[in-house]
């Protein structure tokens, strides 16, 4: 789907080597196989960023109770500075298992949130570690 016109001033849609590409706050927005992230995707990274939005659950995964994560950037962490892999983000891996390209990294659950097993079930439905 392509929006050509949105109310957003930092974000932008870009032709950039022949690929429309969304910008935010200057940055390429790309999934971790370097395709253009959608327009639903790049504006809930802004809902969050811009908004104070809260990530659904389902979206992140167990990356809203890491203490590895950007609070400037929900798409990266200490493990993943560039991007969180979809897989990972989506909760279908368990993080708390290493990860090719993590840098030995893996979750490490914030200190002021307490998770209940039936919240990790949740948005870790068939993960694979």
């Amino acid at each position: 789907m392509t929006i050509d016109r949105h109310p957003f001033p930092d974000l932008s849609l870009e032709t950039l080597d022949g690929e429309d590409v969304w910008v935010f706050r200057g940055e390429e927005m790309r999934d971790e196989n370097g395709k253009p992230c959608s327009f639903d995707a790049v504006n809930l990274l802004r809902r969050m960023i811009c908004e104070g939005e809260q990530v659904p659950l389902e979206v992140m995964g167990i990356c809203q109770w890491c203490a590895r994560k950007n609070p400037e950037n929900y798409l990266t962490c200490e493990a993943f500075p560039v991007q969180i892999p979809e897989v990972i983000a989506r909760g279908d891996f368990d993080h708390r298992s290493p990860f090719v390209g993590d840098n030995g990294l893996t979750f490490v659950q914030r200190s002021d949130v307490y998770p209940t097993p039936e919240d990790f079930k949740r948005v870790l439905p068939g993960a694979t570690h």
